[in-house]
C-alpha cells in the first residue's frame, strides 16, 4: 500500500476545513433565520445539527495528528497544518455560539419573533458575522492572505452593533416594554459579537500560515 504524499494530505486537510466551514455557516445562517422566523423547529435542528461540527472537528484533529506524525512537514506546510487545528477550533466555537442562539429562540422566546429595531440589528450583525467567517476561511484555504486584513474593518462595525442593541435594551428596560425579550437580544448580541472575534482569530491563523506573521485583527 501506497504511503501518502504530503501534498495529498494537505489537500484532504483543506477540503475537511472547507467542509466544516460550510456546517458552521450553514448552522450559523438556520439559527439567524429560526430568530427572524420564531421558527422553533429550525432552531431544534440547529441544536441537533452541532454533533456534525463536532465530528468534522475531531477528524481535522485527527488528520493533524497524522500528518504531523507521519510526514514531518516543515515550514509553511508545518504552519499551515497548525493553522488549520487552530481554525477548526475556532469553528468548532463558532458552531457552539450557532447552537447557543437556537437554544435562545427554541427554550427562550416561545415562538415569538422579535420587535424592532432590535431584530434589524441582530440581522445585520448576523449578516456581517457570516461574511467575516466566509472571508477568514477564504485567507486560510487560498493562496493571498490579505484579504484577512479586511475583517478588522467588519469587527469594529460588528462591535457598534453590539453596543447599539444594548443601547436599545437599556432603553426598553427604562420604558418597561417587553424586557424579557430584551435580554434575550443582548444574549444573542454577544454571541454574535463573540462569533466575530473568533472570525478575527481563523484570519490570523491564515496570516500567519502563509507569512509567519503575528498580527491582531481584534
Amino acid at each position: 500500500m501506497r504511503a501518502p504524499r504530503l501534498d495529498e494530505v494537505l489537500e484532504e486537510l483543506r477540503h475537511l476545513v472547507e467542509r466544516m466551514t460550510g456546517k458552521v455557516r450553514s448552522q450559523l445562517q438556520d439559527a439567524m433565520k429560526a430568530l427572524a422566523e420564531g421558527d422553533k423547529a429550525l432552531a431544534l435542528r440547529v441544536i441537533e445539527g452541532d454533533r456534525e461540527v463536532n465530528r468534522l472537528n475531531h477528524a481535522i484533529e485527527d488528520k493533524v495528528i497524522e500528518t504531523v506524525a507521519l510526514l514531518r512537514p516543515l515550514a509553511g506546510d508545518l504552519r499551515f497544518v497548525i493553522s488549520a487545528m487552530k481554525t477548526a477550533i475556532d469553528l468548532e466555537r463558532i458552531g457552539d455560539l450557532a447552537q447557543n442562539i437556537a437554544e435562545v429562540v427554541y427554550y427562550r422566546m416561545g415562538g415569538r419573533t422579535p420587535s424592532e429595531p432590535l431584530l434589524t440589528d441582530l440581522m445585520r450583525m448576523g449578516e456581517l458575522v457570516d461574511g467575516m467567517v466566509k472571508i477568514a476561511t477564504m485567507a486560510t484555504l487560498g493562496r493571498d492572505p490579505t484579504v484577512a486584513y479586511t475583517l478588522k474593518d467588519m469587527d469594529n462595525e460588528v462591535d457598534s452593533l453590539f453596543y447599539q442593541v444594548l443601547q436599545e435594551v437599556m432603553d426598553q428596560a427604562r420604558k418597561g416594554t417587553d424586557t424579557v425579550w430584551a435580554v434575550n437580544a443582548l444574549l444573542i448580541a454577544r454571541y454574535l459579537e463573540r462569533v466575530g472575534d473568533h472570525a478575527c482569530n481563523i484570519g490570523e491563523h491564515a496570516v500567519y500560515a502563509r507569512t509567519g506573521q503575528h498580527i491582531k485583527l481584534t
